[in-house]
């Protein structure tokens, strides 16, 4: 029989990773074939699962089932990532199993994870994705043992792939906590040849450090890929993070703000009003209303998006048709915003904010300077 230990990240693993005997008979499911939202119920035989059962993670890697039900969505994930690739190896995580594991937020809708440098056989794992090992010494990292691309390489690999949702998300995340656009569009420039730079480019355009969330990142993308809108310059400007003020003093912030189409745009996750208990839930949604009242005094149109309107796809043009109903009613002679009734202005990035990015920033180019200074 093989030795097992569980080892620092909680993985039951094989001393002897050659061995292909489970450390017990209660393996019940394989994790590169269950959906990471979805708890582990039942056994293939029908049995319900219980909490000595194991989950396969990899290849002499395991996982108690009730550890595996009680981790997140993201959690899930990146102890998948951990099994594949333990610390010491050679093979380079990337894209999104690299964006997991230097905390970077993502939507995991099939994600996959990919690996360079790897001599793993992923043919019996959907969820492993073979890339090329081009990768700049510069760009990699050592995160707890494993090696890693840095949180610029990372994203542009995320942004250059067609089939990731996460591309604007992990921009906005990295400019906002861990780097700054000219050190993204730098390591894509280092990368001249490889495919997806046009797309890659395009996204990093349109980051900015003022989405506060997945939700945001992904309205702020539907609302550019309307063209009811544009960042820095055109006939309409998108405002992020913008506070308004009445007579009263402070109303709240705003996620965006369209000022030529008299338009807030709100995006509500589920998050704002299922934490807590009943009570705490309808006093959520009080505060909401009179904030929203108080918007609609000062002649402001809100529309608020969730998570169905901007991930189903149809979210674009219904921001068009949104887009030319204002228009008409301004046309028509509505009621705007004005500064008599009024101010805003968009609210910076916190000086916390701004200090931790500095950091890491200054952190990454002294570990550039004593890599160029050990190769000369």
């Amino acid at each position: 029989m093989p030795a097992w230990k569980t080892d620092n990240d909680g993985l039951i693993r094989s001393v002897n990773q050659t061995t292909r005997t489970h450390p017990c008979e209660c393996v019940v499911a394989s994790a590169s074939r269950v959906d990471l939202r979805e708890p582990v119920e039942t056994a293939p035989t029908g049995r319900r699962a219980s909490d000595s059962d194991l989950i396969r993670l990899a290849h002499g890697v395991y996982l108690r089932v009730c550890e595996w039900n009680e981790k997140s969505v993201a959690e899930r994930y990146l102890s998948q990532a951990k099994a594949l690739v333990k610390p010491g190896s050679s093979t380079i995580i990337t894209g999104e199993a690299a964006a997991a594991l230097h905390g970077l937020p993502l939507l995991l809708r099939g994600a996959t994870i990919p690996l360079a440098n790897s001599g793993l056989r992923v043919k019996s794992n959907p969820r492993v994705r073979r890339v090329r090992n081009n990768i700049l010494t510069s760009d990699i990292v050592e995160l707890e043992g494993r090696r890693v691309t840095d949180v610029p390489k990372t994203v542009i690999d995320i942004c250059r792939n067609a089939s990731s949702e996460n591309g604007l998300i992990a921009a906005d995340a990295a400019v906002r906590g861990w780097c700054t656009p000219t050190e993204l569009r730098d390591t894509l420039a280092a990368y001249p040849h490889s495919p997806g730079n046009r797309r890659a480019r395009a996204i990093i355009a349109m980051a900015t450090d003022r989405s506060e969330s997945i939700g945001e990142s992904l309205t702020k993308g539907c609302v550019l890929d309307s063209g009811i809108a544009s960042l820095y310059d055109g006939p309409c400007i998108l405002l992020q993070q913008v506070d308004f003020h009445d007579e009263q003093g402070f109303i709240g912030r705003v996620d965006f703000y369209i000022p030529e189409l008299n338009l807030v745009i709100e995006f509500d996750g589920a998050m704002k009003y299922s934490v807590g208990s009943v009570k705490a839930t309808e006093e959520t949604l009080l505060r909401e209303q009179a904030r929203e009242k108080r918007l609609k005094n000062l002649h402001l149109d809100v529309l608020r998006l969730c998570w169905a309107d901007v991930l189903n796809g149809r979210c674009v043009g219904f921001l068009q048709k949104v887009a030319a109903r204002q228009r008409e009613r301004i046309r028509a002679g509505g009621l705007v915003f004005s500064s008599d009734f009024g101010r805003f202005r968009e609210a910076p990035l916190s000086f916390k904010e701004r200090q931790l990015r500095e950091k890491r920033v200054l952190a990454r180019r002294e570990r550039a300077c004593r890599g160029g200074s050990e190769v000369g």
